[in-house]
């Protein structure tokens, strides 16, 4: 994307949230339960933004995209290397059902991720699932439903 005049942040940012989506548009129809918020984080675990996923907007030009591509191959592909499939795949393999699954929210590091920012990253993560339990939040919400 470079040699397109593409900066490499923004080819960065395109690529991380593109394979969100096409991941969770490949998890549509399972069952599977997804976190609405993400967050972008500095390489040291900073909360630099958060936002809901499907509002940001590589995500959503990304499914726009899968939509009128339903039957990509190519797309397909992409989402076999998203984190939330090979969570769910995990999952699934080990015994679980994928309608009793809950994925939290996207987390992207901005930067390279130091050792710290891993474990800040983790300790941001339990803290949001705390705080949905506490408020009675405990189910995700499902994202898209156009499968690959």
């Amino acid at each position: 994307m470079a040699s397109a005049g593409v900066p490499d942040l923004v080819a960065d940012r395109c690529y991380k949230f593109a394979l969100i989506a096409c991941g969770r548009v490949f998890l549509s129809g399972l069952g599977v339960q997804f976190a609405r918020e993400y967050f972008c984080l500095s390489g040291e675990g900073e909360l630099v933004e958060t936002g809901l996923i499907e509002e940001e907007p590589y995500v959503a030009a990304t499914m726009s995209f899968a939509q009128e591509h339903p039957a990509s191959r190519a797309l397909a592909r992409f989402a076999l290397l998203s984190a939330d499939v090979a969570a769910v795949n995990g999952a699934l393999r080990a015994g679980a059902e994928a309608g009793n699954l809950v994925i939290g929210p996207a987390a992207l590091f901005l930067e390279p991720a130091t050792a710290e920012g891993m474990a800040r990253a983790e300790d941001l993560i339990a803290a949001h699932w705390l705080h949905r339990r506490r408020n009675g939040r405990n189910r995700g919400g499902n994202f898209g439903s156009s499968p690959l």
